[in-house]
């Protein structure tokens, strides 16, 4: 049949055939004895015809499906007569042969062209013409069910293993990004299966999907961009299924682990379940063995990015953090991301648009910068009426504003609850003991074995190092006092400009307080921030000192602050129990007794300066640790003193400090 006569066949002669007219055919021409014995013959021409067909191949389509399988919701086949069963089976019966015969020709001439080393295929003009319509088809397949289902399936298919690996990426990540089906199992079915057929003439077909299914993000709505993460999720499951493992075929999780980074930027998305989606299928595809640094830091900032964006959220869920969670302690697993996590995190926390989740404080500036205006001069002295009454001579005077900023804008007080901070602080420091207490030595040598042994929630020694050293980095200005060794008294005038720059970050980030008992707690790390513990205890030496109320109570947030320092000194072992005790008589006494203490401590440390050296013991869990089996009796007669000076209230409290097995030095 000639090309024209073939065109007009698809174009015109097909919207002639309503179903009305269908019927009438079937009518006539169904016991017609010419036609029941020539039927295959028939039927074969009209397959051959189809596969010539190119223009209005997709119109042919559509009318051979929605004779053999009608959808009520199209319109274009709303009519009063229904298409009869016999027209049906028969338009079945041509799709059936039709896709039958395409598979056959398009799977046998690729194998011919790869055992005659060819890469030139015979084109086929129905499949070519229909690949202009993949989306349309595929549009189709995601509200198509039963017969018609598997007649695109099977379509779709054949279109992408006869033209090539773009399309059948095409096909693959267009239905990725839009298929939403409320049966699962069937969505995940559908994809596999598409996978499976294309992956017999293209391997690399899901690695291009996934590369342009990411590349079409840039241009997503919200929906597709959700579609596309659970399509994801759902495969990457199915493929740590004991049904998946079985299954040969390229891994998709190993496909996504190359594009981490690309996935990680979508944790910054302004929709909620988009971020929560994209969180959960990063936990369940890891990291790559062999990830670059750069790599691996742009997808920890983006995780603790996102971790602290949960914190700022009312309608968290515990789903949400614990999720986080798993995913930053499977990023510590990594040698570099273990200390990259900790400085994320710490940094995070003493973010000014963070502090306020743990209790701290807002900056005057940047009160000032939220309320500042721009002041145009020219307004502002028309305002004063001098551009108008004044004439513009050398002599005149105008008005040159106002310097500074004007007014200080008043601080606003924290309206977060109590509770809320604490869960907060807590959720914090929850996340840093999870990733800080692997061992990555012993994962390594777990993994080898193919054992599993519990974690502790002590910080292993490297991280409580890296906390100790952030802290110091982010905290202190400058290096000066940067040792272990503890300075004079009068030293305290030379450095009294860093440490009240100290004192305020710790009032400004009340979580600075609890991060330097964790780094108390992992001996001997707390060496390493002793330029911090000097600051504090010259600040509050300085402040006691002239203190002249008749209570110390009376100070309640400097008497917390030096209870909690002298606490900090006791779990890092800096002072033996004797003295490390005394915080727990501050409330009790005057503010000038407070001093006389807190100067005791400072005697001692000038005596008894902390240095790693020094922890030459080890504590029952195997931790260094100094033993002070004698102390100084000099150093214990003013505690003696202050017991005896106040033995109504703190009488109680005199077998804690010496009780009967202490010694003293003679």
């Amino acid at each position: 049949m000639s090309p024209m006569l073939l065109k007009v066949i698809t174009n015109d002669l097909v919207d002639c055939l309503t179903p009305e007219v269908l019927n009438i055919l079937s009518r006539q021409f169904g016991s017609s004895p010419v036609i029941l014995q020539d039927a295959d013959g028939l039927i074969t021409l009209v397959i051959h015809l189809i596969c010539k067909s190119g223009s209005g191949a997709c119109k042919l389509l559509h009318f051979v499906l929605d004779t053999a399988a009608p959808q009520s919701s199209k319109t274009g086949m709303e009519c009063d007569e229904a298409v009869s069963s016999q027209v049906q089976q028969c338009a079945a019966l041509i799709l059936d042969l039709l896709l039958l015969d395409l598979q056959r020709s398009v799977y046998s001439k690729r194998s011919t062209s790869y055992q005659s080393s060819k890469s030139d295929i015979n084109e086929i003009p129905f499949l070519v013409e229909l690949q202009k319509h993949t989306s349309d088809l595929c549009r189709d397949i995601l509200t198509a069910t039963d017969k018609r289902l598997y007649w695109l399936q099977r379509l779709l298919s054949v279109i992408g293993v006869h033209c090539g690996e773009s399309c059948a990426s095409d096909i693959l990540s267009y239905l990725m990004l839009n298929a939403d089906s409320e049966d699962k199992c069937s969505q995940v079915k559908l994809l596999l299966e598409l996978q499976a057929e294309f992956e017999s003439s293209t391997k690399d077909v899901i690695k291009v999907a996934v590369q342009k299914s990411l590349y079409y993000l840039q241009n997503a709505n919200d929906t597709q961009t959700l579609h596309l993460l659970n399509n994801f999720t759902l495969l990457v499951k199915w493929e740590a299924s004991q049904q998946g493992q079985q299954r040969s075929r390229v891994r998709l999780k190993s496909t996504l682990q190359n594009s981490v980074q690309i996935l990680s930027c979508l944790l910054h998305h302004h929709s909620v379940a988009v971020s929560y989606q994209t969180i959960k299928l990063l936990y369940l595809v890891g990291m790559p063995t062999n990830v670059a640094m750069d790599t691996l830091i742009n997808v920890i900032q983006c995780a603790v990015h996102y971790f602290f964006i949960l914190l700022h959220r009312q309608d968290r869920t515990v789903d949400e953090v614990v999720t986080v969670k798993e995913y930053l302690t499977t990023l510590s697993h990594h040698p570099p991301g273990q200390t990259e996590v900790i400085r994320f995190l710490i940094q995070g926390v003493m973010n000014k648009e963070n502090r306020l989740l743990f209790g701290g404080k807002q900056e005057e500036s940047d009160l000032a910068e939220s309320t500042s205006t721009k002041v145009s001069l020219h307004e502002d002295n028309k305002k004063h009426a001098l551009s108008v009454t004044v004439p513009a001579t050398a002599s005149t005077v105008f008005h040159a504003g106002i310097i500074g900023k004007g007014k200080r804008p008043e601080l606003v007080a924290n309206n977060i609850p109590q509770d809320v901070k604490i869960q907060n602080m807590q959720t914090v420091m929850d996340t840093l003991h999870e990733c800080g207490s692997v061992d990555i030595k012993k994962v390594t040598k777990v993994q080898d074995e193919g054992q599993k042994t519990g974690t502790s929630k002590m910080l292993s020694e490297n991280s409580a190092r890296c906390l100790a050293l952030l802290l110091v980095e982010l905290v202190c200005p400058d290096v000066i006092h940067a040792g272990t060794q503890w300075p004079e008294e009068e030293y305290m005038k030379y450095t009294i400009e860093r440490d009240l720059h100290i004192r305020r970050a710790f009032e400004d980030n009340p979580i600075l307080w609890e991060l330097l008992r964790v780094v108390a707690k992992s001996k001997p790390t707390l060496c390493h921030c002793s330029v911090l513990v000097y600051a504090l205890m010259s600040t509050l030496l300085v402040y006691w000192e002239s203190n002249r109320e008749s209570k110390a109570s009376m100070s309640q947030h400097q008497l917390q602050n030096s209870a909690r320092l002298v606490e900090c000194m006791l779990l890092g072992d800096f002072l033996p129990s004797t003295l490390g005790q005394v915080g727990e008589l501050f409330y009790l006494l005057t503010p000038y007794e407070v001093y006389l203490l807190l100067v005791n401590i400072w005697s001692f440390m000038k005596e008894n300066s902390p240095s790693e050296e020094s922890f030459s013991d080890k504590d029952s869990t195997g931790r260094p640790c100094r033993n002070f089996e004698t102390v100084d009796p000099k150093f214990t007669k003013i505690i003696h003193s202050t017991l005896h000076h106040n033995i109504e209230t703190c009488g109680h409290l005199y077998p804690r400090f010496f009780p009967k097995n202490f010694t003293t030095t003679r």
